[in-house]
């Protein structure tokens, strides 16, 4: 087991600020069923990546977190930033964007990615912005907020640009849920900013991808969990909203192809062909089977890769996973959610994505 993975994940779970924000909130552990699996043997992380030491000495080091406001549409908007223990000041260095999901805030995407640990090993920063009372402003039908949350990132970028030294042609966004939607509106309204994007857990707004004002192609990698009901498919296959539904308020629905569209939702085959046809890469996928790294978590792990370099779309498709995030600390609300993948890291699987695409 990896202890460092552990005492990290221990820390956020035993910190009250590492659960969702809203008590009714999707992501609250506190509110999760009593089916819940808590008490597997091993923690997640298991049978992932090993940290790589960070001191010359051999002994691993971390990085230091902080709490910053930036003024934005006539308030104070928070973020954190996780700086990496190799960061000096000097050298521009990378930068992540990690968006939360409805109900969830800075603190608890923090606590659900890992995204710190994957940043100390390969030396980047870890930006976690916080939506306006839990939600993201991020287009479409319904959105989660009324706020200017674009303008929020943009200025969020001004602002870490006057204290860090920052790749300005190394931005990315990636984002869970709500925060994956946030992120694809990212890339089509700061598409001159915004170097590759990654959606995990949710498909896409058929208003904003069909309304997308970038010209610039936008490298994008997905994880989409075939158990999750907030993901519809175009083969009709439709997972009931259950406990996820009743946490949402909106009852024991299923999201059917049908509903989807008049919800103004993508479909899986949907959003991953509208990014293909943006970035002009053609409609034949590379297809491969992950190997099944875990076999305890119920889950398989098949990849496709439409085109290549800055025309790059990804997808990896969580066979028996559910509205969570791959390698993360799902778990806690797996009988609202469903079931997370360990076979695979999407922090770690993201970031490798992210390091291969820089803005032109």
């Amino acid at each position: 087991m990896n202890i460092r993975v552990l005492c990290f994940a221990l820390i956020l779970l035993l910190t009250p600020t590492a659960h969702a924000q809203s008590q009714k909130g999707v992501w609250d552990a506190r509110t999760q069923s009593a089916s819940s699996n808590t008490s597997r043997a091993s923690f997640p992380g298991r049978g992932l990546p090993q940290g790589q030491p960070g001191r010359a000495d051999g002994k691993a080091s971390y990085g230091r977190n902080a709490v910053e406001t930036v003024p934005s549409g006539g308030m104070q908007r928070r973020y954190m930033v996780h700086v990496p223990p190799g960061y000096n000041g000097r050298t521009a260095t990378p930068v992540v964007l990690s968006l939360h999901g409805a109900g969830m805030g800075m603190d608890s995407m923090r606590g659900l990615t890992l995204m710190d640990l994957t940043a100390d090993r390969n030396n980047f920063i870890v930006v976690y912005p916080e939506g306006v009372a839990g939600g993201w402003n991020a287009g479409g039908m319904k959105s989660k907020s009324s706020e200017n949350d674009v303008q929020f990132i943009a200025d969020l970028l001004r602002h870490m640009q006057t204290k860090y030294a920052i790749d300005k042609q190394a931005i990315y966004a990636c984002g869970i849920s709500n925060g994956g939607q946030m992120a694809q509106k990212l890339a089509c309204d700061l598409g001159d900013q915004i170097a590759a994007i990654g959606v995990v857990a949710i498909t896409g707004l058929d208003t904003v991808c069909k309304s997308c004002s970038s010209r610039r192609n936008m490298p994008v990698m997905f994880f989409i969990g075939t158990d999750d009901p907030l993901c519809p498919r175009e083969n009709g296959e439709a997972k009931q909203l259950g406990a996820l539904g009743n946490a949402l308020g909106i009852g024991d629905l299923a999201v059917t192809p049908q509903l989807a569209k008049f919800a103004d939702i993508m479909t899986a085959e949907e959003v991953a062909e509208f990014w293909a046809n943006h970035n002009g890469a053609g409609a034949s996928p590379r297809q491969e089977r992950i190997a099944d790294r875990d076999s305890r978590d119920g889950c398989t792990v098949a990849r496709e890769q439409y085109g290549s370099g800055d025309r790059e779309v990804v997808v990896y498709t969580i066979n028996g996973g559910g509205h969570s995030w791959p390698g993360g600390l799902g778990f806690v609300v797996e009988g609202k959610l469903g079931r997370t993948c360990m076979d695979i890291s999407a922090s770690e699987l993201l970031w490798q994505f992210f390091r291969s695409h820089r803005r032109r």
